[in-house]
């Protein structure tokens, strides 16, 4: 079978989910892929989940001590052997369609290196509660350094240029913005309206996400002045201290369930249950080794 894509998957801890994204990616239209896996010293069972997984087309790899979520997505891409590379989250599951239609949109766009997606967004037990950018990429600066450009673990790109850019582990928890802020201009990125991913939300972890503005803070010191200006970058650094104390105040009250859907919009009855329907398809999909 010739090859196609290289999908990159990193987890540390996620038993509880791992089996269902496999699942997801053994419930693909398009079968052509390799699954580069890299365990990042789990301590949970979750290396033996993958372990048992018989298909020539999984490779695993364990790391010996924990190196984190920027070293895996550096080494994931340099162990790829197909053209194409796609990455997701081990706590999140990809619709059916997902690698087909990224890959169609690539082949018909030469100009372009990464696609992302739209995608909806699951509760802690697998059931849809949103969708979110059903739209056109906004290619806007501000969007940009605010890091609501991209859905990273949706990407799909040419292998090539992940190589040739790759994460900067100076800019944890936000990498994924630093690297899309760091290309901006000499790339060209682009979207699918369609909702080809599941990601799952449950309670916003205010400790992470203070991290990851504080990183988000230093890209915008970075990259602002030289993209929109320093009354703009002035701007744009209070914002981000003033959606922190927003957070502070959410997570103290228990009101996590509001920033989750603050994100989203919310779902009609009929595409509800279409979501729903496509969750269970995919969780009833066999797995060899399963």
């Amino acid at each position: 079978m010739n090859l196609e894509i290289s999908i990159g998957l990193t987890f540390y801890n996620n038993a509880d989910t791992l089996r269902d994204a496999l699942r997801s990616i053994f419930a693909q239209s398009f079968p052509r892929w390799e699954l580069i896996v890299i365990d990042d010293h789990s301590t949970d069972g979750s290396f033996e989940i993958v372990q048992s997984v018989k298909d020539p087309r999984v490779r695993l790899y364990r790391e010996d001590e924990r190196k984190g979520f920027v070293a895996a997505l550096n080494r994931m891409a340099e162990m790829a052997e197909c053209p194409y590379y796609a990455r997701m989250d081990a706590d999140d599951m990809m619709h059916p369609e997902r690698l087909r239609k990224q890959l169609e949109f690539l082949k018909s766009s030469p100009d372009v290196d990464v696609v992302d997606t739209a995608m909806y967004s699951m509760d802690q037990k697998g059931k849809t509660t949103g969708v979110r950018s059903v739209n056109v990429i906004d290619s806007n600066p501000m969007t940009l350094l605010r890091g609501r450009f991209f859905h990273h673990a949706t990407v799909m790109g040419r292998t090539e240029w992940f190589r040739q850019h790759p994460y900067d582990p100076a800019f944890i928890r936000a990498e994924d913005c630093e690297l899309w802020c760091r290309t901006y201009g000499a790339s060209r990125f682009s979207r699918i309206g369609e909702a080809l991913y599941f990601v799952r939300e449950g309670l916003v972890n205010v400790n992470n996400y203070l991290q990851s503005g504080k990183t988000v803070r230093k890209i915008i010191k970075t990259y602002g002045p030289r993209y929109v200006g320093t009354s703009r970058t002035l701007q744009l650094i209070a914002e981000s201290y003033l959606k922190g104390f927003v957070y502070r105040i959410f997570s103290s009250v228990n009101a996590h369930d509001i920033l989750v859907d603050m994100r989203n919009r919310k779902l009609n009855e009929q595409d509800r249950e279409n979501a729903n329907g496509i969750i269970e398809y995919i969780q009833s999909t066999p797995v060899p080794g399963f």
